[in-house]
């Protein structure tokens, strides 16, 4: 299965837009190497991914732990925490 870890930065409550994400190392899924998500936010249930060239990913959260477009199109994503 394609894999890629995405490092989330802690929100900065002096930056109250987004906060930084990365992506780290070895990701083997095209679509998101190509997306490059470059910041982050989560708010009214709603994890908004922005990409370097400024389009944005709304996801929502299902009760399995995978993620799903808002609005419902193309591949559900599962992510999932790993500790450091």
């Amino acid at each position: 299965k394609d894999v890629c870890r995405l490092e989330l930065s802690p929100p900065d409550a002096a930056v109250k837009d987004m906060a930084a994400i990365r992506l780290l190392p070895g990701c083997r899924d095209s679509g998101i190497t190509v997306f490059d998500p470059i910041s982050w936010r989560f708010a009214a249930g709603l994890l908004t991914l922005k990409a370097r060239r400024g389009h944005a990913v709304n996801l929502v959260a299902l009760p399995d732990g995978r993620w799903r477009r808002d609005p419902d199109v193309g591949v559900t994503l599962v992510l999932r925490k790993v500790e450091p």
